[in-house]
């Protein structure tokens, strides 16, 4: 096995002896994953910041309105998508073989542009029929239209150049990709909000992609390469892709269905505009265990077959995710309370709220290691139920608290939904690891 460069992938971990901690780290710090991490990293903290700092020149009912937008965009582009993506992250782990990586990299491409095309059909079908849709979208439904097409090629997590660069392995180059992008979202979104309020935002988004698109279409230098597409090979992308997809669209679409729900129910856009702040601070307990589960992805997958040493990593991931995440937790309750009504002062109006969805967040960021210890199985179908029932039982908690008790309902429907399911995924590692003892 060739050693990684700065532009080669996270390398499969070799032979069982060799994993200890000193091992993992060294190879996780390799160049290419230092990058990698950095700017998934600088991704979300971007993501967040702009967000409060956006919501401060805002205001209540310019932040509500953009949080609706928001959530239509995250829906559409989910769809447009297609999952292949972040199928390719778990597929591509399992093979150091470049057919199939170039067959991981054609059926997914040609998989993105066709849903982009189904999308973008469907999209045009919609702009001529608008009288079902809230005035908020309605009025800017072909900027949400155009979002929703550009996130799809241009996204560095969901998008067809993160799929390229996740398929060909190119780490190093989508770490300095998502460095690139969190820079141009903060600037865009905050530069845009100041001059063009809503529009402003969607146009700065919209450049920011744009960026992507453009340092990926030069940093990748892609050299097209006819793989050979065994049908075995294609069907197994398909699956994970697929797969893949109901896991994204039942996480993500949890947190973006809790604001059309909202506005369903009738909630003022200035209390959606706070709940909608409160929720994305509330988000950054999962990073951590994101970009943690994340890194060790690869590894878990690569020793599945090994059961000794998959429970062994399984369990490091655990409980190394879990104390980061009360100590954040604690961090950000005293940032909650102390530091952010100084920085953005309607945050004293939310912290509340805030706290009560930090419970959730907890919640979810345990569920993470637990997940990606199924998905490096391949066993995704348990983590796709999981998910699944995440966004039942939001529904279901919704129609019985959300009537009549607006934000602070949704905020319970989260903490409750939240606890379901780190119940159901806790009680399916039980019955995994029971299998586990019967087999040996």
């Amino acid at each position: 096995m060739s050693s990684p460069t700065a532009d080669d992938s996270i390398e499969i971990i070799p032979p069982v002896q060799q994993a200890t901690w000193r091992v993992l780290l060294k190879d996780i710090l390799q160049r290419g994953a230092l990058l990698w991490i950095a700017g998934a990293l600088a991704l979300r903290l971007s993501e967040v910041a702009a967000r409060l700092i956006a919501a401060r020149i805002l205001g209540p009912e310019n932040q509500g309105v953009l949080e609706v937008l928001l959530a239509w965009i995250g829906i559409g582009a989910l769809l447009a998508g297609g999952g292949f993506a972040p199928a390719a992250r778990i597929h591509v782990s399992d093979t150091n073989d470049p057919d199939e990586r170039r067959t991981v990299v054609a059926v997914g491409s040609l998989g993105i542009l066709a849903s982009w095309g189904v999308v973008a059909l469907a999209g045009l079908i919609v702009v001529f029929r608008t009288s079902w849709i809230s005035p908020v979208v309605a009025e800017r439904l072909v900027s949400v239209l155009g979002l929703i097409l550009l996130t799809a090629l241009c996204d560095p997590t969901l998008g067809l150049f993160a799929l390229l660069g996740m398929g060909l392995k190119r780490y190093a180059v989508m770490g300095r990709q998502r460095l690139l992008v969190a820079g141009l979202h903060l600037t865009g979104w905050v530069g845009g909000a100041w001059l063009g309020g809503v529009r402003g935002v969607l146009v700065g988004w919209a450049l920011a992609l744009a960026g992507s698109g453009a340092y990926s279409v030069v940093a990748l230098r892609l050299v097209p390469k006819t793989p050979a597409l065994a049908t075995k090979r294609v069907r197994r992308v398909l699956v994970h892709a697929c797969t893949c997809l109901g896991n994204q669209l039942s996480f993500r679409l949890a947190a973006y269905l809790s604001v059309l729900l909202l506005l369903a129910y009738q909630v003022p856009t200035s209390d959606i505009g706070n709940f909608g702040i409160a929720f994305a601070a509330s988000r950054l307990l999962v990073i951590v265990p994101g970009m943690c589960g994340s890194l060790m992805l690869p590894y878990l997958v690569a020793v599945r077959h090994n059961a000794c040493r998959h429970l062994k990593l399984s369990r490091m991931l655990f409980w190394t995710v879990v104390p980061m995440v009360f100590c954040l937790w604690l961090i950000l309750s005293l940032a909650a309370k102390y530091l952010l009504p100084a920085m953005v002062p309607r945050f004293a109006k939310v912290e509340p709220l805030f706290q009560l969805l930090a419970l959730s967040g907890v919640a979810s960021a345990i569920c993470r290691p637990l997940g990606i210890r199924f998905l490096s199985l391949h066993l995704p179908s348990w983590n796709l139920l999981v998910n699944m029932l995440l966004l039942v039982s939001l529904l279901l908690f919704t129609a019985l608290w959300m009537p009549g008790s607006g934000i602070w309902g949704m905020a319970y429907v989260w903490c409750a939904a939240a606890g379901v399911q780190l119940f159901t995924i806790a009680a399916l590692t039980a019955v995994s690891a029971s299998r586990g003892k019967s087999e040996r």
